[in-house]
């Protein structure tokens, strides 16, 4: 059992938001500042795996974007997946992480059926019944690009932030693209995409200590355009934070083993610090110093997110609880004297209402029969019924004397004796005549 005491004011705690327990000001944006006031809040790991905890066997490769102008889905990066796939024990099982997309087995088809082409097999975290256990016995990762807020969204609500940075840390191989890349760091705040659904924290999986800003885009000289640039929106960030940001143009990507990184790919990355100007590097940069000079840091935030678990699993554990009480209690309430009376009630008076709107149907039928026999047999229906019999018998009449009076204009009432009908058809002449 789990000795709990928790000191947090009622209007700062969200039973969903565990990342952010107190309000913080705007520039407290660093999160390696402590965020909560728990008291002996026991950790699933021993005192001495806590404070040994590193990245030391983490394998990420951070890739800008999945397509490149001119090129088909992965093809400008898939000889650095294979490669790196090969480096981190050649897996040849991947699991696809969709969630980025709100078509996930679209999505985890298109996916499948590229990496079936390079020789993996994959299987998509949709697919799986039980989520977790899913990425405990995950032998590679792969986290596919789209809108990172719904993407991050989804890891929170299936509880699998943890258990993701779990085997990370435990060597298993990650690989990103675009949001699949931006979610492996600090935060998502310096996304580019649109919020189209609010995550509970902007808190990421922090596998590495700095921020990333996927499709780095540099500002055209002749563009008439009078928004923001990139540079602009993430010098922005940095009057708020202190996460350093590395910008990956696309047809890039960050090659992370433990605490080495390199870029790779086609184009320099631009990386930013608060109150520095931007450095940029050239593909292939050995950029093992920013990982080095952010280890303490990083080695904070371990300890930091080590310390928001037992919470995470706390509130995990209340809300599984809740579930089963619930549905126990509702199983409960089903078998009492007083449903099962109610049910039969709600059944009589659901049957008695059937039997009342048919009666109802006949009813209004023979009650419309009758007035069509009412008016039927009226004086005034007797008066319109003889009128217009009348009338059509005149019509007809009238027709008749019209008919006959045409044809005795014309002369054709009855043939002269002498007059003999052809026996063949004359050329050019009409077989009829028509009046």
């Amino acid at each position: 059992s789990r000795s709990v005491s928790l000191f947090l004011p009622p209007t700062s705690f969200s039973v969903f938001g565990f990342p952010s327990l107190l309000r913080r000001t705007p520039t407290a944006c660093s999160d390696t500042q402590p965020r909560h006031n728990l008291v002996a809040l026991k950790s699933t790991r021993t005192p001495l795996e806590a404070a040994n905890m590193t990245m030391e066997k983490r394998q990420l490769l951070l890739i800008s974007n999945s397509t490149n102008h001119g090129s088909g889905y992965l093809d400008h990066c898939e000889s650095a997946m294979t490669t790196f796939l090969a480096s981190a024990g050649g897996e040849t099982e991947i699991l696809f992480i969709p969630f980025a997309n709100p078509d996930q087995e679209g999505y985890t088809n298109k996916f499948r059926a590229r990496m079936q082409k390079m020789g993996f097999s994959v299987t998509g975290l949709n697919e799986a019944d039980n989520p977790i256990e899913a990425v405990k016995s995950a032998k590679a990762f792969f986290v596919g690009g789209g809108n990172t807020f719904l993407l991050l969204r989804e890891l929170q609500r299936l509880q699998l932030v943890h258990a993701i940075r779990d085997a990370v840390m435990a060597g298993v191989p990650y690989i990103g693209t675009s949001a699949g890349s931006n979610v492996a760091c600090r935060t998502i705040n310096t996304t580019n995409d649109m919020p189209i659904v609010q995550p509970t924290s902007f808190s990421a999986l922090k596998l590495v200590p700095f921020n990333y800003n996927a499709h780095y885009l540099d500002a055209d000289p002749g563009s008439q355009h009078k928004g923001e640039t990139r540079e602009q929106r993430l010098r922005e960030f940095h009057q708020v934070s202190n996460v350093p940001v590395i910008g990956v143009r696309e047809g890039s990507m960050l090659a992370v083993h433990g605490y080495s990184m390199r870029l790779q790919g086609l184009q320099p990355a631009r990386i930013f610090k608060a109150d520095a100007e931007p450095v940029e590097v050239a593909p292939g940069a050995d950029l093992t110093s920013v990982l080095e000079e952010m280890r303490a840091v990083e080695e904070a935030l371990l300890q930091q997110a080590e310390a928001e678990r037992p919470l995470l699993d706390l509130v995990s554990d209340r809300l599984s609880l809740t579930k089963a009480a619930l549905g126990s209690k509702i199983e409960g309430v089903k078998q009492t004297e007083g449903f099962q009376k109610a049910s039969e009630g709600l059944s009589a008076s659901l049957e008695s209402t059937g039997s009342l709107l048919r009666g109802w149907t006949e009813s209004a039928s023979a009650a419309m029969s009758r007035q069509v026999d009412a008016v039927k047999s009226s004086e005034t229906y007797q008066r319109v019924a003889e009128k217009t019999t009348a009338a059509g018998e005149a019509i007809s009449q009238a027709s008749s004397k019209a008919v006959s009076s045409v044809k005795a204009a014309v002369g054709v009432d009855e043939p002269p004796a002498d007059v003999v009908e052809p026996t063949e058809p004359i050329a050019n002449q009409p077989e009829s005549v028509s009046i």
